[in-house]
């Protein structure tokens, strides 16, 4: 409650915010304002009542929590991301120090050796193209990854991948998998132009 210089009495509420409609029918986000005034002299009352449009106010709200919520969820993926490649680095470390422990005490065998010189290129070849993929992912977020537009033939690259899984196959010693090139009927002479 204050008082003004004329000794009259005014109290005022907390403000209120709402929806208010034009008179065309718009809509627009409001804080009412409401105060009491107390007229000493002839004992009335009346209200004020002031309005004022928040629009702006609202909608930079509204940008700034979805903006949070999107850094909260960039956050947990990236946590995420960063866990699992903690783990898939470890793996491929792990046979290559492993291995190379091995092949220093397989003594004249050189058929163990060969073996575990294997596995450790492969360990290699693992951590290399989890490496790759972790400078990919960090050029795709910085908008740096640079796409260079090629025509190639398609079938070549089916051919390479299904050469790369059959050699991973055979270096993991599961010759039993069956790996076998689908491509339900597409052309496989077909040429794109894209990154290859």
């Amino acid at each position: 409650t204050v008082e003004d210089s004329s000794g009259n009495s005014k109290i005022f509420s907390k403000n209120i915010e709402l929806r208010m409609k034009r008179r065309g029918g718009s809509e627009f986000f409001a804080e009412a304002s409401i105060g009491l005034i107390n007229n000493q002299l002839d004992k009335g009352s009346s209200f004020v009542i002031v309005v004022k449009n928040i629009n702006d106010r609202k909608n930079f709200e509204y940008n700034l929590k979805l903006a949070k919520n999107k850094a909260e969820e960039a956050d947990k993926l990236k946590t995420a991301f960063l866990s699992n490649m903690s783990h898939e680095i470890r793996t491929p470390m792990n046979a290559i120090v492993g291995f190379s422990e091995l092949l220093a005490g397989a003594g004249e065998d050189e058929a163990l050796k060969h073996d575990f010189i294997g596995q450790i290129n492969q360990g290699a070849d693992t951590l290399m193209r989890l490496i790759e993929d972790i400078i990919d992912i960090s050029k795709i977020e910085a908008g740096e990854i640079t796409i260079y537009k090629t025509e190639f033939n398609l079938g070549p690259i089916l051919n390479d991948i299904h050469k790369l899984f059959l050699n991973s196959a055979i270096r993991l010693g599961k010759k039993q998998l069956i790996i076998e090139e689908m491509n339900n009927g597409i052309d496989s002479s077909i040429s794109l132009e894209t990154d290859e």
